[in-house]
């Protein structure tokens, strides 16, 4: 009987180790690759940052050291658009990490052309932001999750048919069942 569970032993763990050794290995990758994944991802954001950074101060440095003149005296044409979007293109990438432009280049393909999207987005933001009253100290908000949009319009419309209804019940009379007692006489209590 010894033997036997010796012998049943020995195949049981001949059998397992494949098995779990195979198991670990891919636990093992799965991790390598998430961990991989991640500091990418913290990299890539890294970078990405450093280009909102230096597209944002490129503009900025742009419109204060040439738009503003231009149009202040009138003189802001096509060609001067132009000329101003090819200067912030330039302060951008002097504003770049070599291993940023290295990044975006792998990642975008034509430096040029992303640069270019990202400055024409940050003009938009910042000739909105100029369009703005802000009254006493700016603040900043961060917003985690936005409510959903059905949600609110569903519970506005309970709460005011709530309110029609609170408002409309004592307004109307008491309606009389037809097996209700006539006045006068008297009700059984049960």
């Amino acid at each position: 009987m010894n033997e036997f569970l010796s012998t049943l032993l020995q195949a049981v763990i001949i059998a397992a180790v494949p098995i779990c050794a195979g198991a670990a290995i891919k636990g093992i990758r799965a991790a390598v690759q998430y961990l991989a994944s991640k500091s990418e991802s913290e990299i890539a954001k890294k970078y990405l940052m450093d280009v909102a950074d230096a597209v944002s101060t490129a503009v900025t440095y742009t419109s204060q050291t040439y738009v503003d003149a231009l149009k202040a005296s009138g003189k802001f044409t096509k060609e001067n658009q132009e000329e101003a979007l090819k200067k912030a293109v330039e302060q951008a990438e002097k504003l770049l990490t070599a291993e940023a432009r290295s990044f975006l280049e792998e990642a975008y393909g034509d430096l040029n052309a992303y640069l270019v999207s990202k400055i024409e987005a940050e003009v938009r933001v910042q000739k909105q932001q100029s369009n703005t009253i802000t009254l006493g100290e700016s603040f900043t908000a961060e917003l985690k999750e936005a409510p959903d949009v059905t949600t609110v319009a569903a519970a506005t419309a309970a709460a005011t048919a709530a309110a029609v209804v609170q408002n409309a019940i004592p307004q109307t009379a008491p309606v009389q069942a037809p097996d209700s007692p006539q006045e006068g006489e008297e009700v059984l209590a049960v």
